[in-house]
């Protein structure tokens, strides 16, 4: 499939969703939120754009499957495309996004979760969604400022 024909393809898939929220978390770290259309499952991917100039981009939803809406949580990158965009949103922007996708699911089993910076985010939406029972989570980071949720999941899950 050439190239401009697997991007049109893509494009397809997204629609546009407003903002409801956009919150610098640290520094140069932001949980982004709009209203959920539908279920997704902990542990899944949605693509996100801010406009059809570039290919989309995938983020692990970092939010729990009850709430009313879905968040992503990312880093600026300086010299991208995109995350600088992202972060200049405000309520009511739009964004272009994908229906809630992919197979890395938690569930209720034994498992470590191991992650770092913004690798928590698929973690913490299993845990915002019931599934930590049984886990134990491995988060490292760099600086403080990046252990990002540390106080509500070693409240809730401990600081082995």
């Amino acid at each position: 499939m050439a190239k401009a024909e697997e991007y049109s393809r893509l494009d397809q898939e997204l629609f546009p969703v407003k903002v409801i929220d956009n919150v610098e978390i640290s520094p140069g770290v932001f949980l982004i939120s709009w209203l959920q259309r539908g279920a997704f499952i902990p542990g899944q991917v949605v693509k996100v754009a801010i406009d059809r100039l570039q290919p989309p981009r995938i983020y692990s939803i970092c939010g729990g499957n009850l709430e009313e809406k879905i968040s992503i949580l990312f880093n600026i990158k300086e010299d991208g495309y995109l995350t600088p965009r992202l972060a200049a949103t405000i309520h009511g922007d739009e964004l272009l996004v994908s229906n809630p996708y992919g197979s890395f699911h938690g569930d209720h089993s034994p498992a470590y979760w191991i992650a770092t910076g913004t690798g928590i985010a698929p973690f913490y939406s299993m845990f915002q969604s019931g599934l930590s029972d049984h886990k134990i989570l491995i988060h490292g980071a760099r600086f403080l400022n990046q252990f990002y949720f540390e106080d509500e999941l070693e409240w809730a899950m401990g600081n082995n």
